[in-house]
């Protein structure tokens, strides 16, 4: 919770909906890979 405090201070409201966007899509494709990889090794 503390890194998510000092997230919402360091940036202004715009920046920090690009930063949290750009987390998501990496998240959402690092997902996406292992998802694949498991469905392909079974």
């Amino acid at each position: 919770m503390l890194a998510g405090a000092a997230l919402g201070t360091a940036f202004s409201f715009g920046k920090l909906m690009m930063v949290i966007a750009g987390s998501s899509a990496i998240l959402g494709a690092y997902v996406s890979m292992m998802g694949f990889v498991g469905a392909r090794t079974g």
